[in-house]
C-alpha cells in the first residue's frame, strides 16, 4: 500500500481497514472502520475530502 501526503494532508486509515498492497491513497482521505481498498485502487483526496 502506498500512502502519500498531498498539500500537508495525510490519509487517515482506521486500523481495521483492509488496504491491498497495490492500492494508492493520497491526500485528504478517510478510510473508515472495516472498509477495504482492493488491488489497483487509487483514492485521491487532492481537490476535496473523501
Amino acid at each position: 500500500m502506498a500512502v502519500r501526503e498531498f498539500e500537508h494532508n495525510l490519509p487517515d486509515i482506521h486500523p481495521t481497514a483492509y488496504i491491498d498492497a497495490t492500492a494508492l491513497v493520497i491526500g485528504d482521505v478517510v478510510v473508515g472502520e472495516h472498509s477495504s481498498l482492493w488491488p489497483g485502487t487509487v483514492v485521491r483526496g487532492d481537490v476535496n475530502r473523501i
